[in-house]
């Protein structure tokens, strides 16, 4: 699938909400790289790989489902990457935790991203748990088998003993803008979207990428 096209599929929902990206979408480069959060981590993906695009479908995919392209990024480019953006917007004490713990083993993956500089933003220290949880849970790219026409089983962001975690399978509504999705397909899912359809290459590296950084993120909570 064209780099493109595949970005638009899984930035596009929280784009309708106006959570990121440009008022008026369009499918060509210009306007897709007014996603200033995910562009800088695709350019991180892309130098490190000597691609000469930052949305050749690879990077693409390694960003929002993950492949062994970010296996190459090294902890020192991500640490200048996330100091460049973010350090500024952090307090001392959560800039600090996240050099010690999550950067050193962290990868420029989307769920990276949620779990550890959305949260060292603050909101994981506002008190509405709950709230908090939904919202991550909501920004991840989440995965799961479709069981009736807009229902997808999967399991949800929890918060038990003091950590995050995945909680008991459950069905949850989900708009889908694809008519040739069925019953029984693997989806990727965000912000109540569906994405896309995933192989299950796509479902192994998006279950592995997603824990991987769930047990970075642990440690720092």
């Amino acid at each position: 699938m064209d780099g493109l096209e595949l970005f638009i599929k899984y930035a596009l929902p929280p784009n309708v909400l106006g959570y990121c990206g440009p008022k008026f979408l369009a499918c060509d480069k210009s306007s897709l790289l007014q996603f200033e959060g995910a562009v800088p981590y695709l350019r991180l993906i892309a130098q490190a790989n000597n691609i000469k695009d930052e949305f050749d479908a690879r990077v693409v995919e390694a960003y929002w489902l993950g492949n062994d392209l970010l296996k190459k990024v090294s902890d020192k480019n991500l640490y200048g990457n996330i100091e460049n953006r973010f350090k500024k917007r952090m307090s001392g004490k959560d800039w600090s935790w996240l050099v010690a713990e999550s950067i050193r083993e962290a990868k420029p993956h989307h769920v990276f991203h949620v779990f550890d500089i959305y949260r060292r933003a603050g909101l994981m220290r506002s008190g509405a748990i709950e709230k908090v949880l939904e919202t991550m849970d909501n920004c991840r790219i989440s995965w799961g088998s479709m069981t009736d026409e807009g229902f997808v089983e999967y399991s949800p962001l929890v918060f038990k003993n003091n950590k995050l975690d995945f909680g008991e399978k459950t069905e949850k509504k989900l708009i889908s803008l694809d008519s040739t999705i069925k019953v029984g397909d693997e989806v990727s899912f965000h912000w109540n979207y569906i994405c896309d359809k995933i192989s299950p290459r796509q479902k192994q590296n998006l279950t592995f990428w997603t824990k991987y950084h769930l047990d970075i993120t642990n440690k720092t909570i």
